[in-house]
């Protein structure tokens, strides 16, 4: 939290395939999550500087993604279902593949 960087914002949960993580307290929106072949991530950049996915034994899983308008959209299809731990440029949240 910096301070003086209150943000008031209103996040839809009612719908199962727009669940999101609280994008206040991570800086980074996923959905839908669980995911099951995609997972879409909001944040706050232009350019992605780096973009790590590990599970819950800290190992780098490989997988690949795309970036547009702001969104990137990481195949999580090939994933095993688990717990998952996504950084984005400094930000950090966690995910449930199915």
């Amino acid at each position: 939290f910096v301070e003086g960087d209150l943000r008031d914002e209103v996040i839809d949960i009612s719908e199962p395939e727009t669940n999101s993580i609280d994008m206040i307290r991570t800086g980074i929106k996923l959905y839908p999550n669980p995911a099951h072949s995609w997972l879409r991530i909001e944040g706050s950049w232009n350019d992605v500087e780096q973009l790590v996915v590990t599970d819950i034994s800290g190992r780098v899983i490989d997988v690949s993604w795309t970036l547009q308008d702001g969104v990137i959209q990481l195949r999580t299809d090939a994933l095993t279902p688990g717990l998952y731990h996504v950084q984005v440029n400094g930000s950090h949240a966690s995910f449930i593949k199915q």
